[in-house]
């Protein structure tokens, strides 16, 4: 868990972000000590996909200068792969026009580590600075309901910490 002590403040709007490679869901918070509310779900059934299944074309072969040796072409990223860095855009996209718009004044990210940092990697400056703690945890499997539960109790063991911190002056 990463967390910013200097941001957190309960009288802001919080959006928390529960994400994995297949689908999203986006909930809103007016304080961290409260019950989370689901405003909206973003299913990604490509992220379900395994390679072979995005792919079925095996990868180009060559032929070395020297010797008869011959080798296959490889990518930097497999297909599922660069999917889920597709669909980490996508997210990402969706809160910068929501940020803009007004609509949330602090982020939590909550995803499995390698979607986490696809995330971070994508994040813009000011959704970096509004990113007030990210939690590495896998909730793809649970429904709406379960993850709104699970997302409250991190959200309220960290109420507490900062009640008495001094704040940072909002956008």
């Amino acid at each position: 868990m990463k967390s910013s002590k200097a941001h957190l403040n309960s009288s802001q709007k919080y959006i928390v972000l529960v994400a994995h490679q297949a689908g999203a869901h986006f909930f809103s918070k007016t304080k961290l000590s409260s019950a989370c509310k689901l405003i909206e779900s973003v299913e990604h059934p490509a992220g379900r996909l395994k390679n072979q299944d995005i792919n079925a074309d095996r990868p180009g072969r060559s032929k070395d200068r020297f010797g008869g040796a011959k080798h296959s072409y490889s990518k930097e990223f497999g297909p599922s792969a660069q999917k889920a860095k597709e669909f980490s855009k996508i997210l990402v996209q969706i809160l910068e026009v929501q940020f803009r718009k007004g609509a949330f004044d602090r982020v939590i990210l909550v995803a499995p580590a390698h979607f986490l940092g696809l995330l971070n990697a994508k994040l813009t400056k000011h959704l970096k600075e509004a990113c007030d703690a990210t939690f590495s945890k896998d909730f793809a499997e649970m429904k709406a309901r379960e993850i709104g539960l699970r997302v409250d109790a991190l959200t309220e063991t960290l109420a507490p910490l900062y009640k008495d911190m001094p704040l940072r002056a909002s956008r």
